[in-house]
């Protein structure tokens, strides 16, 4: 659903923008939580019950492991982003990158002669990396990060 910039309300469903700007974040938590997802919506207007200032600390210092995504209650993507951390962490720790001509340090990397460059364990990690940065500018530079709301109203799809 995509409301039209100078238009105040939704063709296909008939949701209004105010109706939007006082949706609920905390209320769409709780729904996520259960089975009723489809009765959560995803804007690009930040809530009025999210405190942003947490969400953008959270981005800041636990956004590589997820952080935002557990704030905003998108779970399985924050289990997904923390798990390729972990991932890619032990990888590096358990596989070390090095001197790849001694065979015996590093016998798991050098026969699977990856030449150095990157580890197939490491894949996920990088790319939670790439993730963290395209939230980063998704939302502080571009503003285009979708936060899950909940809108309630006699006359909505989304009511209960």
């Amino acid at each position: 659903m995509t409301i039209a910039k100078f238009t105040t309300t939704c063709v296909q469903c008939g949701i209004t923008k105010e109706q939007i700007a006082y949706a609920s974040h905390q209320d769409a938590k709780k729904i996520m939580q259960g089975k009723d997802r489809g009765l959560v919506l995803y804007t690009r207007t930040i809530p009025r019950d999210l405190n942003f200032t947490k969400f953008l600390l959270c981005l800041v210092f636990l956004g590589l492991f997820g952080g935002h995504y557990f704030y905003i209650g998108r779970k399985i993507r924050g289990f997904l982003m923390l798990g390729s951390i972990i991932l890619l962490f032990v990888s590096v720790i358990v596989f070390p990158f090095g001197n790849f001509e001694d065979i015996e340090m590093h016998s798991f990397r050098a026969a699977a002669s990856w030449d150095g460059a990157f580890f197939p364990l490491d894949v996920p990690g990088i790319i939670a990396i790439v993730v963290w940065f395209v939230d980063w500018f998704a939302i502080v530079v571009f503003n285009r990060f979708k936060y899950p709301v909940r809108i309630r109203g006699k006359n909505t799809p989304f009511n209960n």
